[in-house]
């Protein structure tokens, strides 16, 4: 749960896009033939390629098409980082020759069901508040960077969110950021097909876009991600916590967290207290980290409603608040669809206590929680 009273934007959009997408991990499974290390797999002749997560179909394969398409140009087109040798491994794509029986069923499969789980939510939230939703969504994704992708980009080393850079026709790289390619993005030159008004955006990717603007302009003044800050400082106190409490208490998978408090103990921003009961706490520099972690985070959002209008933003918050809910409530309202099916993955994993405040897509299996 987040510590502030009142929950940063990038936390609202994080619970409402981790809810949505889990619901649709978890169709994915109940209706795809796949297998998995710990339950095998599932019934029937032929061969059965390794569960994916929607956050592959989102940063490669929704791109390659029967015939194929050169790394380079998914590059171009998605400008999110993927794991294609993951993808390769696990029987959805094959670099040459281009096509996978399995990757075209994936990709037809998630296609069918990102309408199915926004019909799901329009009638278990209400149509009007679904509609207030990708309303004022809609108004503030106008005003962000058309060059951004749809989708969250896997994360990189420290949690970072990044994108891969723009490629000029010739092939050679124009720019790492995203505001130089805006022109030839909203002209069509990425080679995406784009929705003909932001308003056709499906749900998912008018949560996702706001989420990566906040994160992309939070690390461009910061050491530290936008994922390392909600998702571990946030959660963090000088006072020693258990570190087996903290994937309860931050959100996010335990093999995260482990990795997670690696990399701030090795940065001197944490330390971990070894005993019978292990604690983790933030040491002086992690506290100073925590407190600029939480002023850019208030300095992004009043960036935003000076340049994006106050009303604009408020609207967003209300309409967030109004699906999101309360973490501190026994059932938050989003977390309402989030029970998995009996023979899924997650009906044997420890229950998601609350859910992260960033998004953590790793390249693990690319679920939001970092599983």
């Amino acid at each position: 749960m987040t510590t502030p009273a009142v929950a940063p934007l990038h936390a609202l959009l994080s619970h409402a896009f981790v809810a949505f997408t889990i619901e649709l991990d978890n169709e994915f499974e109940r209706q795809s033939p796949h297998r998995t290390a710990r339950f095998g797999r599932t019934p029937g002749a032929g061969p059965r390629p390794w569960l994916t997560s929607f956050a592959m179909w989102t940063t490669a394969f929704r791109f390659i098409g029967p015939d194929g398409v050169s790394v380079r140009d998914l590059e171009g087109r998605s400008r999110l980082r993927t794991s294609l040798p993951g993808l390769e491994r696990w029987g959805y794509v094959t670099v040459t020759p281009p096509a996978s029986a399995a990757g075209e069923a994936a990709k037809a499969a998630w296609e069918r069901l990102v309408p199915v789980i926004e019909a799901r939510w329009s009638e278990r939230f209400g149509s009007e508040a679904i509609g207030r939703l990708r309303g004022s969504l809609a108004r503030l994704v106008e005003r962000l960077d058309p060059a951004l992708p749809d989708g969250l980009p896997i994360v990189a080393f420290g949690f970072s969110t990044s994108l891969l850079p723009v490629r000029t026709p010739d092939g050679a790289r124009a720019t790492d950021g995203p505001d130089a390619a805006a022109g030839e993005h909203a002209a069509g030159a990425t080679g995406v097909a784009e929705p003909g008004t932001t308003s056709d955006r499906p749900l998912w990717a008018l949560l996702a876009r706001p989420l990566l603007a906040l994160a992309l302009e939070h690390e461009a003044s910061s050491t530290l991600s936008l994922a390392m800050g909600a998702d571990m400082l946030e959660h963090l106190e000088e006072v020693g916590l258990p570190v087996r409490e903290l994937p309860a208490r931050c959100g996010i998978s335990r093999e995260m967290v482990t990795v997670a408090l690696s990399f701030l103990e090795r940065r001197g921003l944490a330390t971990i207290e070894p005993g019978s009961t292990r604690l983790a706490r933030l040491r002086p520099a992690g506290l100073a980290a925590r407190d600029a972690y939480r002023r850019r985070v208030a300095a992004i959002e009043a960036r935003w409603a000076e340049a994006y209008g106050r009303e604009v933003l408020d609207d967003v918050r209300a309409a967030l608040v109004e699906v999101v809910g309360l973490e501190a409530a026994p059932t938050p309202t989003v977390r309402l669809g989030l029970e998995p099916h009996p023979d899924g993955w997650r009906a044997k994993a420890p229950r998601l206590a609350v859910l992260p405040d960033f998004p953590l897509v790793t390249h693990r299996g690319g679920y939001p929680d970092g599983s």
